[in-house]
């Protein structure tokens, strides 16, 4: 008895039982999914740093939204013109811009407030405690790292058959968020 599995090569072998035979290849669909849930879920400091009072989209859904087209960007500009890096970035910088225009700052399309975003947004998170009122370009920071983790991840599965590889960056970009939004008791780290 043998089981038929697929290669690299998408040729069809036999292979025996027993002998660690699985298929290798996890179906893209379910594989560009996962990188977007996973992207998703390393924003999830920024989710606690942020109060929007506003009445816009709540802070989770706009990183939700920048997590899924980030990830989707690559893979579908990549499955549609090839594996070429020039068309999929600069496709991804144009749906940034657009997307950060639209989503991370206020008033909507206030490239005013993305120039502040990137010059002292960052500055003004790391000096006062979370939750930040969102305001203006303060989300930028947070919306990009979202989506450069999402590129990097949605190139990673159009360029490499490597999925392991793809849970890299969301940990790094985690690891980023938490760091920037995490608030120590100066005073108790004094008095240690």
């Amino acid at each position: 008895m043998s089981l038929v599995t697929a290669t690299n090569d998408d040729e069809l072998v036999d292979v025996e039982p027993g002998v660690g035979a699985m298929n290798r290849r996890v179906p893209a669909a379910l594989s560009v999914v996962i990188a977007m849930v996973a992207v998703a879920i390393s924003s999830a400091p920024w989710r606690d740093a942020f109060v929007n009072l506003s009445g816009g989209l709540s802070v989770g859904v706009t990183l939700a939204i920048a997590a899924v087209l980030g990830v989707a960007v690559p893979v579908v500009v990549g499955s549609l013109l090839g594996r070429r890096l020039g068309w999929s970035l600069p496709a991804s910088v144009v749906a940034y811009v657009v997307g950060a225009l639209v989503l991370a700052v206020q008033p909507v399309f206030s490239v005013a407030s993305l120039a502040d975003g990137y010059s002292s947004a960052l500055a003004r998170l790391l000096q006062s405690t979370p939750p930040l009122v969102v305001d203006e370009g303060t989300l930028v920071p947070a919306f990009t790292l979202v989506w450069i983790t999402g590129a990097l991840v949605g190139e990673m599965l159009v360029r490499t058959r490597v999925t392991v590889g793809m849970a890299i960056p969301p940990l790094l970009a985690f690891g980023l968020a938490y760091a920037a939004t995490s608030q120590l008791d100066r005073g108790d780290q004094l008095r240690r």
